[in-house]
């Protein structure tokens, strides 16, 4: 009954630091269109009205996007505008800083952890994050990893991170981002001989995210991973 418990505690600790992550909303976004309905009139669904003299009222639509959005190529830009007026709550800086860091935390999971209580948290991170079919592959890549090392460390740098793609089809959405980071690992062996797995190895990753908003509290799960990372799969 105890480790039930402490499961479920370390499952919900887990739930609440990936929420934090990959499931936040847009405060700043929400903050941005309160403004623009204050000084603009009155705001909704897109369309506002603004006051044109002391009797005469006009529609205005006031698309409200980041510098990061504006930099994007038109196609992808088109699929944010329609997330946002199908209503869905997306803001595309939270999304890249989520993904950021997930990327450092999927595969800083390479890492050996220290103890059984890491080892869970690591493992109910991985299930919360990657799809199944790459959890299995993972999780399959850390057994055989494990049969040849006792010890690794590893120290991962985000060079640049972008969006590349994105498709929104109805209450699902697809964004595939490319990651550019320099990666130094150090392993050792069963016997104890270290080995110099990567030293400040330049990888470019390519890897989608889908988050179904029908669901309640949803989370960007991850789905594909391609592109260079020698050091995963």
């Amino acid at each position: 009954m105890t480790g039930i418990i402490v499961f479920a505690l370390l499952t919900g600790v887990v739930a609440y630091k990936l929420f934090s992550i990959l499931g936040e909303t847009n405060e700043e976004d929400e903050k941005r269109r309160e403004e623009a309905s204050r000084t603009r009139g009155s705001c909704r669904n897109g369309a506002c009205t603004e006051q044109d003299g002391p009797t005469i009222t006009k529609q205005i639509h006031a698309e409200l996007i980041s510098p990061t959005e504006a930099a994007l190529p038109e196609e992808i830009q088109a699929v944010f505008q329609g997330i946002r007026k199908s209503g869905l709550d997306f803001n595309i800086d939270n999304f890249l800083k989520g993904a950021k860091k997930a990327y450092l935390m999927i595969t800083g999971a390479l890492d050996i952890p220290d103890d059984e209580a890491m080892a869970k948290e690591q493992d109910a991170m991985l299930r919360a994050l990657l799809s199944e079919n790459l959890y299995t592959r993972f999780k399959n890549t850390l057994r055989q990893r494990e049969l040849v090392e006792k010890f690794r460390r590893s120290q991962l740098v985000i060079e640049d991170a972008r969006i590349i793609g994105a498709t929104h089809n109805g209450q699902l959405v697809t964004i595939q981002i490319q990651i550019t980071s320099r990666q130094t690992t150090i392993a050792k062996t069963e016997s104890g001989i270290q080995m110099e797995v990567a030293k400040n190895l330049r990888t470019m990753a390519e890897w989608t995210f889908t988050k179904h908003y029908s669901v309640p509290n949803s989370m960007w799960k991850l789905v594909v991973m391609d592109g260079e990372f020698p050091k995963l799969f």
